[in-house]
């Protein structure tokens, strides 16, 4: 072999090992980034987290503080565990048993975490979503390129970001034993347009709709139709169909319209309520325990809803 070959061939292989030491070097700069990202994220959560949890823990001690004076030694025992739990970061809803004072007190501590955790929420989901963009924009070109360890390189690293994707909603309260209805997500509704999930779910569940919406929202799950907004103010909350069909509720169907709103059905076997921004709004008793529906929601009249996302929770 010549040594003009020679040294071309030495120079295309020591151009190749460069490539990939720097495609190693851009991944791994990438990793890194979505890493010290994702650690800011939960940094702020925990910190929220703490926060609400403490103020909780204090709504409950003045709930404790009424039943000592009573006497109640029971109530009191549930309470100081129930603040052990909270001070420990773990928030436990009150059963539904409890007093108003005790509900009122979680509802208050779900309606702010709520409303701290929703841009928290969506900062995370959208990191998610650009990194996975980026590393397969990355293998894409690389492979394009020719530079084929590289590419694997940038597959391996998506790859483990789809799994600590999947573990964290595994793990995060936000998600917990949870499904996404995934074709409801980021769906804008009009005048007779309706979702359904493709799964049934059983009770006890919570399923909760994040949308915004200019009018009408008619909701579904353990009855043919929940109806928001309907009607002229101060608006009547309609149930049609399923255990509760006709109780309807007058003047607890308000749904504020042009923001984010989060709206919650809780369904037990033998009890159902509705919560609007953490506000309950709507108990019903009747037998939910054989219903196995999937989740809808739909857009009539002239509104509009914008859905950020819909999430069922499975409950114990």
């Amino acid at each position: 072999m010549s040594l003009r070959k020679t040294l071309l061939i030495g120079s295309l292989f020591a151009t190749a090992v460069f490539a990939q030491q720097s495609a190693s070097d851009v991944v791994s700069n990438l990793r890194n980034r979505y890493k010290a990202e994702c650690a800011q994220i939960d940094v702020t959560e925990a910190a929220t987290k703490t926060q609400f949890a403490a103020a909780y823990a204090k709504e409950l001690a003045r709930s404790r503080d009424i039943a000592q004076a009573k006497g109640d030694l029971d109530a009191v025992i549930q309470i100081n565990n129930m603040i052990t739990a909270a001070n420990n970061g773990t928030v436990e809803a009150p059963p539904n048993t409890a007093n108003a004072a005790l509900r009122a007190a979680y509802t208050n501590y779900d309606r702010n975490m709520s409303a701290a955790q929703r841009p928290l929420s969506a900062r995370r989901q959208q990191l998610d979503a650009n990194h996975v963009r980026e590393l397969t924009t990355l293998e894409q070109q690389y492979t394009r390129s020719g530079l084929i360890e590289a590419a694997k390189l940038a597959r391996e690293a998506r790859i483990e970001v789809a799994n600590v994707i999947g573990g964290a909603k595994a793990n995060n309260p936000i998600y917990g034993d949870s499904v996404v209805i995934s074709n409801m997500t980021g769906a804008v509704l009009k005048i007779g347009d309706r979702l359904t999930s493709e799964k049934s779910f059983k009770p006890p569940v919570e399923v909760e709709w994040r949308i915004q919406t200019d009018g009408d929202v008619r909701l579904a799950y353990a009855c043919g139709e929940l109806i928001l907004n309907w009607g002229k103010p101060p608006h009547e909350l309609r149930i049609d169909g399923g255990p509760a069909d006709g109780q309807h509720k007058p003047n607890a169907g308000a749904a504020p319209t042009n923001r984010p709103i989060s709206v919650k059905l809780n369904v037990q076997p033998a009890e159902m309520f509705l919560s609007v921004d953490g506000r309950e709004r709507a108990r019903w008793k009747a037998d939910f325990s054989k219903v196995n529906q999937p989740v809808a929601i739909a857009a009539v009249a002239d509104s509009t809803i914008k859905v950020e996302q819909v999430i069922v929770r499975k409950l114990k």
